[in-house]
């Protein structure tokens, strides 16, 4: 989950309309001594404190309105990838399959190279 998704969440579970500069500082000292971290396109992607970052997260789908493909990481986008990857399917294919998913008309250069890097995650992940 991306760090700052945890961080507004948070805030909005104690009734704040925003988070903060102390929530932040608090979330993120509180999350920093016990779960892994990795850096993806600017942004902290925090892990469960038993997972390996090197491993996929399953893709939980949600509701559009609630969460959109921008605010999923690439490891677990690569997840929703991984069985078409498996199955041999083309790239297109995949990227189809994403857009159908996130119910997009059309992919914008910047979702589409987004997706393409969780396709060859996935990749990666099948040839391991």
């Amino acid at each position: 989950m991306y760090e700052d998704i945890l961080i507004e969440r948070i805030a909005r579970a104690h009734k704040k309309e925003r988070a903060g500069r102390i929530i932040q500082d608090i979330v993120t000292q509180a999350i920093s001594d016990r779960h892994s971290s990795v850096q993806e396109d600017g942004r902290n992607v925090v892990f469960h404190e038993t997972m390996d970052t090197g491993q996929l997260v399953a893709y939980r789908p949600a509701r559009s309105d609630w969460r959109s493909h921008r605010d999923i990481p690439l490891i677990e986008l690569a997840s929703l990838a991984l069985p078409l990857v498996r199955r041999g399917k083309a790239e297109a294919d995949v990227l189809a399959h994403f857009a159908r998913t996130f119910s997009l008309a059309r992919l914008r250069e910047p979702t589409r190279k987004r997706f393409e890097a969780a396709i060859a995650m996935a990749k990666a992940t099948r040839e391991n």
